[in-house]
């Protein structure tokens, strides 16, 4: 638990700290801990630190959760300020994402409705896109860019794809997840989008 006054550079601590931490876990200079508790018959459970073996299977992605997508905008513009490009993807809702021109328009339980009917149907053309270049040999693409929502959204409509479910295939591949705090708290929205937190490094920023 950090607690610091305005402007003195929290953001940037928890940033640089926990990607430095996961650098040196893929550099093998360090080596992740966890621990195992074992039940022995009627004896006292006996808790074991475990060393893990150096594999990048066992390199933590971290899910950087605030209030606001403005405020997760914010965090975005300090990680560009610092060394690390580590690839990143901004979850947002629909109606934070949604480029297709009449979908768009519509707001709450309207606008999903819409957007599930359409791409059920293969009515989307972004998301048809996405589907198309997930099936072809090179797969979806991953961009080389920190980006926040509005910049990955203008980066998806021009290349005609949908920010919605290419920031979801993204996931995957992302060392770095900046998510609302619903994303996590909501145990609908964490499991639909793998957010276990099993291994995750979890930082709640503005909490």
């Amino acid at each position: 638990l950090l607690e610091s006054p305005t402007g003195t550079g929290k953001t940037l601590c928890l940033l640089c700290a926990a990607l430095g931490w996961r650098q040196a876990l893929l550099d093998g200079r360090v080596r992740p801990m966890y621990s195992l508790v074992e039940s022995r018959g009627d004896a006292q459970p006996v808790e074991t630190v475990v060393v893990a073996p150096p594999l990048r299977s066992f390199v933590p992605r971290i899910v950087y959760a605030s209030r606001t997508h403005s405020q997760l905008a914010q965090v975005v513009s300090e990680l560009k300020r610092t060394a690390y490009r580590p690839k990143s993807v901004v979850f947002g809702s629909r109606e934070q994402s949604c480029v297709h021109p009449d979908v768009s328009e519509l707001r709450g339980l309207a606008l999903t409705h819409a957007c599930q009917s359409l791409t059920k149907a293969n009515g989307c053309k972004f998301h048809a896109n996405l589907m198309r270049q997930k099936a072809s040999p090179a797969g979806v693409p991953v961009h080389p860019e920190v980006l926040d929502i509005e910049e990955f959204s203008s980066l998806c409509r021009s290349k005609e794809l949908c920010p919605f479910y290419y920031a979801r295939e993204l996931q995957a591949e992302a060392e770095i997840l900046f998510v609302p705090y619903n994303y996590l708290i909501d145990a609908k929205s964490r499991n639909a989008l793998g957010l276990s937190g099993g291994r995750d490094i979890l930082i709640f920023d503005e909490a």
